[in-house]
């Protein structure tokens, strides 16, 4: 068996195409020592330069900028891009065929990155980054096309044997509390993930470490098949401790339970880091 360390953070550049995320990102990861990194809302060639600079060395890195769309106005955007790392004492590297992403632009689709990958002992593993899209209304239709999206990904990668898929869901128990059970509930997550063939092992929903990921939410979450979640594991956490780097208190942000500041702006993080240990048999 094989137990692998695994860092998911939303760092938070959403539209900010030409922003650098603070230098304590690259800190953060480097002190947590994953084996995988996955950071979702990520943005920049020349952030991808530094991650690459930064971690390349250590670890096989893939990353997509985003896809562009058409605003309502007719202007041209870039969606939010995700970033990936593999340990290369852990992983072979992946040949480029096994690797695929969002090419294009759709609302069916949340944003992703896939890698097809296997581990030095010859065991296959499939890892997908993901970032569920959002709109700009908080209601029954809006939180509807975020569970559409899950569920394309889910019926997409269902024949996959051993895979993680991990990052922001947007969706949480939170978010369905003032719903009718009969419209809409985050239970409802729950069983579609379980018709597809995830949650095996007798779990009772997605993974999240204790705490919260976003203004009192748990938002971001892993999901697993064939694998098992090491639920003994220290390296379980939603961390903020990353606040401490943060002195700059007139932009906007919030406190959380922890005592640390978090600004709400990009290019600067506004989750917490998810870190989780999984084991391979």
């Amino acid at each position: 068996m094989t137990n692998i360390k695994i860092l998911e953070w939303n760092i938070n550049q959403r539209s900010c195409e030409n922003s650098s995320f603070p230098e304590y990102v690259i800190t953060e990861i480097s002190r947590k020592n994953p084996d995988v990194i996955v950071l979702v809302e990520f943005k920049g060639e020349h952030n991808r330069s530094r991650l690459d600079s930064a971690f390349s060395e250590r670890y096989y890195t893939y990353s997509y900028n985003g896809s562009q769309y058409t605003c309502v106005n007719g202007n041209i955007k870039t969606g939010n891009g995700i970033y990936m790392g593999l340990k290369k004492s852990i992983f072979n590297e992946p040949s480029p065929e096994e690797i695929t992403w969002e090419e294009s632009f759709k609302n069916e689709q949340p944003n992703w990155l896939k890698i097809k990958s296997t581990i030095k002992t010859g065991k296959e593993l499939t890892i997908i980054g993901v970032r569920v899209k959002v709109g700009s209304k908080h209601d029954n239709k809006e939180l509807n096309d975020r569970k559409s999206q899950i569920n394309w990904l889910l019926k997409e990668n269902k024949q996959t044997k051993h895979q993680i898929i991990i990052g922001d869901l947007n969706y949480s128990p939170a978010e369905t509390d003032w719903c009718e059970k009969e419209e809409l509930n985050w239970q409802d997550i729950v069983y579609m993930m379980r018709d597809e063939g995830y949650l095996d092992y007798k779990q009772f929903s997605p993974y999240s470490p204790t705490g919260t990921s976003w203004k009192g939410k748990q938002l971001d979450w892993l999901i697993t098949k064939g694998i098992i979640i090491d639920r003994h594991s220290h390296y379980n956490q939603l961390d903020w401790s990353f606040g401490k780097n943060n002195d700059l208190f007139y932009l906007e942000g919030y406190r959380v339970p922890e005592g640390f500041f978090i600004i709400n702006e990009p290019p600067f993080p506004d989750h917490a880091i998810l870190t989780t240990e999984i084991t391979l048999e």
